[in-house]
């Protein structure tokens, strides 16, 4: 951390003296940053890959395939072998210690601008274990919950579909793992779906985009991150800032010739000491926030409502008018405003139609 005038509290992070706007508040070496990458470097990847390798290649290819499961509100959830080696990462940093050996290790030396990393050196179980043991997240819930709390949504579909997609993942490389190295993944009290999970919620409610990193990650050495998986990273301490839709910041990649690359947290309006530092997650509606970080936000403008038209029942003539007009059977639209309306003009034009 580069600013002084920050420091955690329970809830967010909070400056301790007036900060002037346009000011870098904090930073993070990126050679802290948890990356899949550094995932499948730590020892404990490395047993992964040999795992791998040792499948029969025409099951590793379904393996491959089956990659893609599962929907949400945004489309397709979608759970890359790379995001399941990662969360095996922190799973192993979260329950070992510095005595139980280094499989979830990266690199503390300090190093320059696209120098290769050491794997064996840091220790990120005191970051790991100091965060949130439990989330409030949907996946989360419990059967009851969801039915009562969900059922009738959008947001119902997207847990049921994610819920299946964390569920085969898991299912894929364990119980394989354990006999294959039993040493590393045989207890059963660690390798449980439910850290699986956690670590899933902790990195959907905490990670950053992993573009933030790239001059420090070097080449991407995993095919299925060149499939388009999503990726990302995790950032220590700087994942403690809370959402607030168009608060005006910055986070930039500084790679410096001399100095080693950081990442840094830019606020652009002044705060007081006492204040919260706030962060921007982006224009996130409440689906989204629910599902992602566990909190919704009252009267969100950027909440959007989903409307399916059933394609049953009409003609081949009504069928041809809205292919015609480009006028689609699903329709998203943000709640109204004094300045819009409610209810979009391509729905009031289908609803003509087929009506």
């Amino acid at each position: 951390q580069r600013n002084a005038r920050v420091e955690r509290r329970a809830g967010g992070l909070f400056a301790t003296a007036d900060v002037s706007k346009d000011s870098v508040v904090c930073s993070v070496p990126m050679r802290f940053a948890i990356t899949p990458q550094l995932a499948w470097r730590s020892a404990l990847g490395q047993t992964v890959r040999r795992w791998l390798a040792s499948q029969d290649q025409e099951q590793h290819q379904e393996q491959k395939h089956q990659e893609q499961t599962g929907g949400d509100d945004n489309g397709e959830y979608r759970h890359s072998i790379s995001r399941t080696v990662l969360y095996l990462f922190m799973i192993h940093a979260k329950f070992s210690s510095p005595q139980r050996g280094s499989a979830s290790r990266g690199t503390t030396g300090k190093r320059k601008r696209n120098e290769p990393p050491d794997d064996e050196t840091i220790d990120f179980g005191p970051y790991i274990r100091s965060l949130p043991a439990t989330y409030d997240d949907p996946l989360w819930w419990t059967e009851r919950e969801r039915a009562e709390l969900l059922d009738g949504t959008n947001l119902a579909k997207a847990v049921d579909g994610r819920l299946v997609a964390l569920r085969a993942a898991y299912d894929r490389v364990f119980p394989a793992l354990a006999r294959f190295d039993p040493s590393t993944f045989g207890d059963a009290s660690v390798w449980t779906f439910e850290n699986f999970l956690w670590c899933h919620s902790t990195f959907s409610s905490r990670g950053f985009p992993q573009r933030l990193v790239a001059s420090s990650i070097g080449d991407v050495d995993d095919d299925d991150d060149a499939e388009g998986f999503p990726q990302g990273c995790m950032l220590p301490l700087l994942d403690m800032t809370n959402h607030k839709y168009r608060t005006k910041i910055t986070w930039m990649s500084v790679a410096a010739d001399e100095d080693e690359p950081y990442v840094a947290f830019k606020v652009h309006d002044d705060i007081k000491a006492g204040e919260e530092v706030l962060n921007n997650y982006g224009p996130k509606g409440n689906e989204e926030l629910l599902l992602g970080y566990g909190f919704c936000i009252a009267n969100n403008p950027q909440d959007t409502h989903t409307v399916q038209l059933a394609a049953s029942g009409i003609g081949e003539k009504q069928r041809s008018l809205l292919q015609r007009h480009k006028l689609p059977l699903v329709h998203r639209f943000r709640r109204a405003t004094p300045t819009t309306s409610a209810v979009p003009d391509e729905l009031v034009s289908a609803l003509c139609i087929m009506t």
